[in-house]
């Protein structure tokens, strides 16, 4: 007669090789998610350029006229302290402005209110950071600059840095979102 044993409990390899195939399914699951929420940001913030750009170019008022002693200063509106970035609340933003890039006098006393303000653009408190300018999904703030041989027919160029933070401008490289070249591939 043989004794017949029963098993009740798994071997080490049986749980080793077990972890081993959970563990490969959770990484190749995280690498999807992760793929899946850059692609999220990119489109959300490709979205954001696009409407940002729209949103300028139905503007005919796109520059400021201020009096000032001597005649009238123009500003170019969306970028008045000329920083390249576009404007956020200009009495919130000034006191963390370097002196070069502060607001002139003469359109902090007619209220200029910056970008998002005076277009009433309605956008998700995501994409506005604490001194109201338009940030993208990294937080970085949109640029914007003229220049009608570079930027075409509307004259201006609105982009979003993209995930590394680094301004290419008009050049194209790196992971940058240009809002003159934005498709909906």
């Amino acid at each position: 007669m043989k004794n017949s044993v029963s098993r009740t409990a798994f071997t080490l390899i049986e749980l080793v090789v077990v972890m081993t195939v959970i563990a490969i399914l959770g990484g190749l699951g995280f690498s999807a998610g992760t793929a899946a929420a850059r692609r999220a940001r990119v489109t959300g913030s490709a979205a954001l350029v696009s409407a940002v750009t729209a949103t300028i170019a139905t503007r005919q008022d796109r520059a400021l006229s201020v009096p000032r002693p001597g005649g009238m200063r123009h500003h170019q509106l969306w970028d008045v302290n000329r920083d390249g970035l576009l404007d956020g609340e200009p009495t919130v933003e000034q006191a963390s402005l370097p002196p070069a890039e502060r607001y002139p006098a003469e359109v902090l006393a007619i209220g200029y209110k910056g970008f998002i303000k005076t277009t009433g653009m309605s956008l998700s408190p995501s994409f506005i950071d604490r001194s109201g300018r338009v940030v993208d999904s990294w937080k970085h703030p949109l640029r914007i600059r003229w220049a009608t041989e570079i930027y075409g027919a509307n004259g201006f160029g609105v982009w979003s840095a993209g995930a590394d933070g680094l301004d290419n401008g008009a050049t194209g490289v790196g992971d940058d979102l240009l809002g003159w070249k934005i498709r909906n591939d």
